[in-house]
Parts: C-alpha cells; structure tokens; sequence
C-alpha cells in the first residue's frame, strides 16, 4: 500500500512539474514477449506481458528520462508488477532516439502448489512466495519520434527477482474429520531468501505525447 502510495505522489509531482517547466512527458501502453520466464520452481513459456507506462524526461537539462508504469499477463509465473525507471539517452539521430536504462518494480509472483489426485493438504515440494518480490531489469531502447502526436519504440531487457519463500520439506498423514480417506497435515516447511535470473524479453509498444515544447 505504501508502494502503491508513492507512486501516485510521483504520478502527481510529474504532472505538476509538466505544467510549471514543459516537461516533455508521454503515456505508453507497452507489450513484451518472453520466450520463458522463470523464478525458480515458477516457470512458463512463451508469456507476453501488457502493461502502461508514463514517461517524462527535459533533454535541455539532462539526458535522461524518468518513468512509471505497471504490467500485468504474467501467465502461471506472477500476476502482476510495478515500479519505476531511469533511462540515459545514450545517442540521437534524426527522429530515433537511442536509451540505456534500469527499471525496478515490485512484482507478485504465483506460489507453485503440486497436484496429485487423491491427496488433500500440503504436499513436500509445494513452494510460497513471501509477500511481493523485487525485480530489477537493465535495458536498451529504441524510439521513433516520427510524428508530434505518438511515437513507436522496441525494447530489449533482462529481469532479475528476487525475494523470500518457503517450500514444504515434511508432511503426516492424519485422518479427516470430513472424508474417509486419510489428508496431510503440514510439519515442516523451510525458509530462504533467493535471486532469480529470469530470462529475456523484447518489447514493443506506442506513446501518445502529452506534453511536448
């Protein structure tokens, strides 16, 4: 909630900041493709992530660009992300601009529960992600500035996640005070902070421009 609360403070001060400097400012709905994303024993292919994003940058001051932004179709691996970036412009020619940037975001992942038919309760190897995880994702951008009112841009990145689980190492078989069949009763579960190397993604998406000199 905290998270949740910042953001709209910065969402604030950007269009506030817009109004008072003609910040060259821009809202984006951006869709990606990753040919597997995985976040240890959560995995899933050919996952095409969608999401918006609102960027701001003022190049007359600095090269760089400050954005918000949210995603969401994860498939099984996590049901949603949001956070921040910073992008450097790193080169221009023309109508094409050339970015090297680092996003952070606070991202929801899937618990991973097994399935055997016929067992009621938990299950060793079923695995529990611990409130929301951290991922971090460097990237290199391109845009084309091609018309005053929208821009297309391809992006290419990296996710790294990280964050706390717990899987079940030890269960008991107990009688059911409901069924006729014996269910498991949890015993013991174990504890670890992780990092994930979760895979590649290219992206792709089209800008409106609120606000331009």
């Amino acid at each position: 909630m905290k998270y949740l609360f910042g953001i709209f403070i910065c969402f604030s001060c950007l269009f506030k900041t817009a109004e008072a400097q003609k910040i060259y400012s821009k809202l984006g709905v951006h869709a990606g493709y990753m040919p597997k994303f995985t976040v240890q024993e959560a995995t899933d292919s050919h996952v095409r992530p969608l999401g918006v994003r609102l960027m701001v940058s003022d190049y007359d001051m600095a090269p760089l660009e400050f954005g918000v932004h949210a995603y969401a179709r994860y498939g099984k691996t996590a049901r949603l992300s949001y956070g921040a970036s910073l992008a450097f412009l790193i080169g221009e020619w023309k109508a094409h601009d050339f970015k090297a940037g680092l996003s952070l975001s606070k991202i929801e992942l899937e618990d991973v529960l097994l399935e055997d038919v016929g067992i009621i309760g938990p299950q060793v190897g079923d695995v529990r992600f611990q409130g929301l995880g951290n991922e971090f994702k460097p990237f290199i951008e391109w845009e084309w500035l091609g018309t005053p009112l929208a821009s297309f841009f391809v992006q290419m990145s990296y996710r790294i996640i990280n964050g706390e689980k717990t899987v079940v190492t030890e269960v008991e078989e107990v009688d059911s005070p409901v069924f006729d069949f014996p269910m498991n009763e949890l015993r013991e579960r174990d504890w670890s902070f992780f990092y994930s190397a979760s895979g590649f993604e290219i992206g792709f998406g089209v800008s409106i421009h609120l606000l331009r000199e």
